[in-house]
Order: structure tokens, then sequence, then C-alpha cells
């Protein structure tokens, strides 16, 4: 037993095994008193290795689940932080922010494993995986051990082997011997060489690099040249195919260049996006096998691409249908997305669409163990409602939450049912009212055949006048049935509202399509150094309550319009969605954003504007998308 093992380091003192601790990972740099997983180990429940203690005021676990080497995570917190994980940290730990890959670190002196979290929700994998290195490890173990055997199996043992042994050293000292070692350590000598320097350094079966000339880039199915803000260049995209099962996987092979020195680190990740606008792939992002990671950018020159493969797997029990595969690129030292660059040159839009995939009919039945969190088994005629699961269980007034329901055909539906939602304070009348398909609108329950399984997900909307208090939700199939109240429980936030305009030391007047006017904005200072941070605190005044969650941006850019640093997301730290302001209200909204190291000195521009990601930017009554506020000074 593990609590065995805890209970014998606290009596003897051996902690890490021995007195020296010898079996810690160097970066342990303080010996650990006691542990707050005994506790969970003697209890034999599952063990939270999540520390709650490294959240910030005000943050929270959503939802956790554990298991073996791996955690699966929906953080929300007012402001980003540095997660810490009761692990050691060691090469092959790796955690994902929302199916993205993040660079964890040891926490010094204890030498836990911790990772950067972005303010927000957000889902956290953290999992152990191999390295290259234990692989090669494993690899050499598994051979060593089959010469060994057919060694002992060749050659059984005998009775002279004490004569077999002198005669090998009179061949030795005669010559015979000496010669045949000999041709062994040449041949070995060779060997190498060959690998050095002639397989390392050419394309083979056994070898595909990740970073060549551009000379020898290959036949690209799709052509793009689309530049990003962090120099780099998609040249284009290979696609496995158009057309996979729902429970295959689409290879999507990206190639990259430069057009511009990189600036920084690049991290990539390929989505599956249906026609509602919903991420429909696995959190995890996966890579092919055999594939070789490219090197840093910042060490690219301008005649080289890399090879960025990427395995898209949908979701279990995704509907078939057409989806779009969406490319995101951001820097995972902070997370910030990297914007598509438009023919201007200016900062466009941080995802980019590469095309379309139809997934067809899964060849397995979703088993029922994909659908076990929030189990229900409810009867609707001729469907059951197999789980349901919301990602949140607390949410401010006009904010949104990602319901996801499975649904089992126990009969072919002879209709196109679709349910009525309904979201009410616990006895009392609907608060709003939803029509919804049971897995998606372009693929109809008459489609559907006995014993399948199918996904549903829907963004479900608070109303912003919603006022504080618990909510439940009740379903209906048909829409005109009676609803079954589910066993899901929303607690709503009403945020404190003002409609009074607050002080500003720049007054402004820029009215954004129909959703909002910037009204003033203050800057904590009007010049920084390369390294430092500013914060560019925006009041917004709100003209409706729009029907979609628009993104506030903030970018510094040169001269040329060239994007140098910038600051993207809900407004007010993620906390007041726009879908939640009320008409006459206002929003004080602030932004904090990083210089670059290496930027120059110099004046630099402050913009700001109002966008949906993957659709575009709001613009004024003279058709401009950005608000000018002024200029920044950088000095070294």
């Amino acid at each position: 037993m593990v609590s065995d093992v805890f209970a014998f380091e606290q009596q003897t003192g051996q902690v890490g095994v021995d007195p020296e601790g010898s079996y810690f990972p160097v970066w342990v740099k303080r010996r650990p008193v006691g542990s707050p997983l005994v506790a969970q180990y003697a209890a034999g429940g599952p063990i939270a290795r999540f520390d709650e203690t490294s959240l910030p005021e005000g943050g929270s676990i959503v939802d956790a689940h554990y298991g073996p080497n791996r955690a699966q995570l929906i953080v929300e917190s007012p402001e980003s932080f540095q997660g810490r994980y009761q692990v050691y940290y060691f090469p092959g730990w790796q955690v994902l922010v929302d199916g993205a890959r993040v660079t964890p670190s040891p926490s010094d002196p204890d030498g836990l494993l911790t990772f950067p979290v972005p303010a927000g929700r957000h889902a956290v994998t953290v999992r152990f995986r191999e390295t290259p290195l234990r692989v090669a490890a494993d690899v050499l173990s598994l051979i060593t051990l089959a010469v060994f055997l057919a060694v002992v199996l060749r050659y059984p043992a005998r009775d002279d082997g004490p004569e077999r042994l002198a005669a090998s050293l009179s061949g030795w000292r005669d010559g015979t011997g000496r010669a045949a070692w000999l041709i062994a350590v040449c041949l070995s000598i060779a060997l190498l060489g060959l690998k050095v320097g002639v397989i390392d350094r050419i394309d083979s079966p056994f070898r595909r690099p990740a970073l060549l000339p551009d000379g020898r880039l290959p036949s690209v199915q799709n052509q793009l040249g689309q530049r990003f803000a962090n120099g780099l260049t998609l040249i284009g995209y290979d696609q496995s195919g158009p057309r996979i099962p729902a429970d295959g996987a689409l290879q999507t092979d990206l190639y990259w260049t430069t057009h511009s020195q990189p600036t920084g680190l690049f991290q990539s990740v390929v989505h599956l996006v249906g026609p509602d606008g919903l991420r429909w792939r696995m959190p995890d992002s996966f890579r092919p096998r055999g594939y070789t990671d490219y090197p840093p950018a910042r060490s690219w020159l301008p005649d080289q691409y890399a090879l960025d493969s990427h395995e898209v797997e949908p979701l279990p029990g995704t509907p078939p249908g057409t989806y779009d595969v969406v490319l995101t690129v951001f820097d995972p030292a902070t997370l910030a997305p990297i914007s598509v660059i438009d023919d201007q040159g200016h900062p466009a839009t941080p995802a980019l669409t590469l095309g379309t995939v139809i997934l067809e009919r899964p060849v397995r039945t979703v088993a029922t163990e994909d659908a076990a969190r929030g189990r229900i088994d409810h009867v609707f005629g001729p469907v059951t409602l197999v789980s349901v699961h919301l990602d949140r269980a607390e949410m401010d007034a006009g904010d949104a939450a990602l319901l996801t329901t499975f649904w089992r055909s126990d009969r072919q539906p002879e209709d196109n049912l679709v349910a009525r939602l309904v979201l009410a304070a616990p006895g009392a009348q609907p608060v709003v009212e939803y029509s919804l398909p049971l897995a998606a609108p372009w693929f109809p329950t008459t489609s559907w055949r006995t014993g399948d399984v199918w996904r549903g997900q829907v963004m479900l909307r608070v109303p912003a006048g919603a006022e504080s208090g618990d909510y439940e939700l009740r379903v209906a199939v048909p829409e005109s049935a009676t609803p079954a109240a589910l066993p899901v429980t929303i607690r709503v936030s009403a945020p404190p509202r003002s409609f009074t305009r607050p002080a500003t030391s720049n007054e402004l007047d820029v009215t954004l399509g129909t959703v909002a006017t910037l009204v003033g904005f203050d800057s904590s200072t009007p010049a920084v150094q390369p390294g430092e941070s500013i914060t560019v605190t925006l009041v917004w005044q709100a003209l409706d309550t729009p029907a979609e969650s628009y993104r506030v941006f903030v970018h510094l850019v040169d001269s040329d319009g060239r994007l140098v640093a910038q600051s993207d997301g809900i407004p007010d730290h993620w906390t007041r969605p726009t879908t939640g302001w009320i008409a006459g209200e206002y929003v004080v909204d602030a932004h904090s954003i990083t210089v670059p190291g290496d930027t120059a000195d110099g004046a630099y521009e402050l913009r700001a504007g109002l966008y949906i990601p993957g659709v575009g930017r709001l613009k004024t009554s003279s058709g401009v998308d950005t608000i000018p506020l002024g200029t920044l000074t950088v000095v070294r």
C-alpha cells in the first residue's frame, strides 16, 4: 500500500527511500515534510493531486477526474496563475490547456510539477507519457533480452566451459582471435559512421526530419502562403482524406516557414468545428506515430521549412456531417493567441479555417462508458437520454455553459424529434426556454438506427437580466410534452451594474456596431521598457444585449501596423461577457500587455476593438474596425 510507504517514511525519516533522499529528482532541493495525499491514500479513494491552494482567490475546480498518472480538470480563475500538481516534475509529464500543450516546470525548492493556467474557464489535462530517451532504452533492453535468449537457446550450457575459455585465450595469443575482434570493432565503427554520416542526413523510412531546406519541400496538397503575426508563414497543408469515420482520426500535416524573424515560440492546434460553431474534437492533441518535433522557431532560417503534423480525433458520439478543419496558433509561454495577418499586414483573426472533412457513421457504436458522466437513463418514447453534463455549475448572468448529452435510439424514430429545454428556479416559471435538436440539426433523428448512441452539444446562455439564485433544467421530448426535471443545478450570479459614467483620463465617443460605445480609457504609463507590462483600462457603455459574445482586443503595433503585443479576451478578465450587458450600463475593462524584451526603442500605437473569433471585428459608422488609443513609447 502506498499509505504504508508514507507511514514508513515518516516513522524512519527515510523520505525518498534512503536517508540521503537519493531517489528524488534533481530538481528537489528541499526534502518534503508530510504530504496532503497521505489521508487520501489511507481513505482508499481517488487521489486528487491538483493542489487547490495554488488557485488565486476566487478560483475553483469546477470538475475533476483522476486516474493513474492522469487528471482531467475544468479550472476557473479570475486571473492567470501557476497551477501545482502533487507529483515531482520529471521528463514525460505533459500538460494541456484546452487541448494545447503548455510547458511544465519544477517548483523551487520542492520540485513539484507546475504549469501556467490563464484567466477564465479552461479544460486542463495532466498526463505522463514516454520520452524518446526512455523509448530508446526500452527498445535497447528488448533487443538485449532477445539476443541473450537466442544465445542461451542456441548454445546450451556445457561441461567443458574452462577448456573452451582456455582455447579462446590461446587463440587471442596466436593472433586468430585478435583478427576476429578487430573485424568486429571495425564493422561497429563503420555502422556508426553510416548512421551519423548518411542515414541521419537523408529522408528514409526510418527518419523523417522536421526541418529541411525549402528546396526539398514536397508537393503540398493545399497551398496557402498565409502569414501569421509571429513571423511565420503557413505554406500549406496536407489532409489524410476528404472523409473519415466518426470514430477515426484525421491527419493534418502543416508546412511552416518564415516571412520575418520569428519573435518567439509557437504552438498550433487543429480543431473540428461543426456548423453550430462548437468544437467536436477530443481535447488532447495527438501526433502521428514516428513524428519528429521541429526545433524552436527563433532558430529557423528563411530558406527552411518545418513539418507540423496532427492527428485529430472526433469526440465519441459525434454525429455524421461536414465539419470545418480550423487551425489556431498561440504562444505556449503566455497562451496568447497569434493572429492571422490580412492582406494589408494587419492582425485579422486568431483562427484560420483550412478546409472541411466529412465524418461518416462510426465503425463501432459508442460504448455506454463514454456517456457515464451524469448518467440518468431517462426514457422519452423511442429514445433514452443516457446522460447529461454541464461543464460548469456556477455562471454569471449572460454567461454560457456547454451542455453535453448522450441519446440512445431504442427504436428508430419515425419523426424528427426536437427537445424543449427549460431554465427555471425550482418551482417557479421558466426564465428562458430553448428548442434544440437531440444531437445536431444536420443529423435528424429520422436518420438514427436502433441501438445508436449520439452526442449532443449546445451552449446554454443565461439571460442577461437573470437574478442571482439557483436554477434547474427541465427537458421535454417532443417539445409539446411535459418537461422532466434533470439532476442539474445552476447557480447564477448577477453582476453589480453601474449606470453612472466613471471618470477617465482620456475621453472618447466611438461606437462599434450596435453593441457598445468606448467612452474613455486610462493607461498606467506613457512609456515602458522592453519586458515590462502596462495596464490599459477601457470603459464601455452597452447599447444593447448582443446575442453573441464579443471579445475585446488591445493591440500594440509599430509604425507599419505590425503587431508587437496584444491582449484578447472576454471583458473584465473574462467575467463580463457582452451577452450579459444591459443597455445603458458602463463596464470597466482592464487589460495587461507585456512588451517583448527584444522590442526596439520608439513610439508604438495602442488600438482596441471588439470581435467574434472566426467571424470578424465590429466597425464604426465610418467603416473602421479599430479604435486608436494613442502612443506608447518604448525606451531602454
